[in-house]
């Protein structure tokens, strides 16, 4: 799967466009309807972009250092009050006026989004999304994260057409198969 990557690549490259003119839309300017296609088609396009760089790194298609990149994250602590229920809202379960700056992997990351418990995109004060609170279902008890939508894109655009220059494998006999390192 993902054989020839720059199809995939070429599709995170279109759908970080979508994302970028769809957060320009002003949410107090929606019906209902429109506010929840909105909200979906963010969602969809997030969870399609961080799958797809899943997939690459899982491929070799980037090189290692790609899954490894910094991503500036604030994150909140449980609060313990409540047991954490499906359908419930994120905010009854983490203190959110107490936030510390943390950085994560883009490979934690993806997988945070893809095995999200909480993600819920939030407009800023003039009604633009430009945050995004999530969780997995194992990290769930520890804490939420939040970041900028925004700032995540650009970093994202960076790597998108970052290959490796070269592969190195050799058989591992302790793990008894092939150690791919691609720099």
């Amino acid at each position: 799967m993902a054989f020839e990557s720059k199809f995939w690549r070429n599709q995170i490259k279109r759908d970080i466009n979508y994302l970028n003119k769809k957060m320009k839309v002003n949410v107090r300017n929606l019906n209902e309807e429109e506010n929840d296609c909105l909200y979906s088609q963010i969602e969809i396009k997030l969870f399609t972009i961080t799958y797809s760089l899943r997939k690459l790194m899982d491929t070799k298609k980037f090189p290692d250092n790609v899954g490894k990149k910094r991503i500036n994250i604030s994150k909140y602590k449980r609060n313990d009050k409540k047991q954490i229920r499906p359908f419930g809202l994120f905010d009854d379960y983490y203190f959110l006026d107490n936030k510390s700056s943390e950085f994560i992997t883009l490979r934690y990351l993806c997988g945070q989004f893809v095995h999200a418990y909480f993600f819920q995109p939030i407009p800023d004060k003039k009604g633009n999304i430009k945050k995004l609170f999530f969780v997995s279902n194992s990290a769930k008890e520890d804490g939420i994260y939040s970041l900028s939508i925004t700032l995540l894109l650009k970093n994202i655009l960076k790597i998108c057409d970052k290959y490796p220059d070269s592969i190195d494998y050799h058989f591992d006999e302790e793990k008894e198969g092939y150690a791919v390192n691609c720099k």
